[in-house]
């Protein structure tokens, strides 16, 4: 029996040696390189494991849940790229933080995850109720409203002449959002939060004076470059989208 034991324990020991001085798989050192100091070493691993087959939600939930806020960002945008739903809750749990950084990629990865992916970091803001969560909330809405009009321009948009085959008016269903989304895509010029959340009111005169301020604000604007919530599809690229004389019925909304 003694006999027996010893030659256990030496066999642990063995494989725990051949484990601990085993090579760090390729995996692993780039979600290491996730929390490098250089930003142009994070952007390259973020992107090879976005190209990775093998990559499994459950890694990238389990380097989430222990990441710093440095490497955090880059690994919600994994999730949003991936569209790994089963990490919903995760992301949600980086709603809130002192890292602006990590909120906004936050955000923007459950927009990029869809509607319900949206609901459930709504509820998560619900039940926090911080003062800071107003902010978030805002951020939240106004990208998920954005995207909704990009998706619906960008999917009646030919590569082919660079036109728009639709009529702005089809896209009244989506509501308000769409004008100042609308306004700021054809300026060519950067959309802010409030330019499509609406106070909470149910006052009409506070509602359309908020509304003829956003618009009056984007038409004014002396800064250039709208900046779409998702990247364009390949087939189409940003001078032909933005800034350019669309082809379309010019009827008002």
């Amino acid at each position: 029996m003694r006999v027996a034991s010893v030659a256990g324990i030496l066999v642990l020991a063995s494989a725990a040696i051949a484990v601990a001085g085993a090579p760090q798989s390729r995996r692993d050192r780039l979600l290491s390189d996730l929390a490098a100091e250089t930003l142009a070493v994070r952007e390259e691993a973020v992107r090879a494991l976005e190209r990775d087959p093998e990559l499994t939600q459950i890694e990238v939930g389990s380097a989430l849940r222990t990441a710093g806020d440095r490497a955090k960002s880059h690994l919600l945008r994994l999730v949003a790229a991936r569209k790994m739903t089963g990490l919903v809750p995760d992301v949600v749990a980086n709603l809130s933080g002192d890292d602006p950084v990590t909120c906004d990629a936050a955000v923007r990865a459950l927009v990029s995850l869809g509607e319900d992916a949206v609901q459930a970091g709504l509820a998560g803001i619900a039940e926090r109720n911080t003062p800071g969560d107003i902010t978030t909330r805002m951020h939240l809405v106004a990208l998920s409203a954005q995207r909704a009009v990009e998706r619906e321009v960008i999917s009646k948009w030919r590569r082919k002449g660079g036109t728009y085959e639709g009529r702005y008016k089809d896209l009244a269903r989506l509501g308000w959002p769409v004008q100042p989304v609308l306004l700021a895509m054809l300026l060519d010029v950067p959309l802010c939060d409030h330019h499509i959340v609406l106070p909470d009111t149910t006052d009409a005169n506070v509602l359309e004076a908020a509304k003829m301020l956003a618009l009056i604000d984007i038409e004014n604007s002396n800064r250039r470059g709208y900046s779409t919530v998702e990247s364009l599809p390949l087939t189409i690229e940003t001078a032909e989208l933005f800034d350019h004389p669309y082809q379309v019925d010019p009827a008002p909304l």
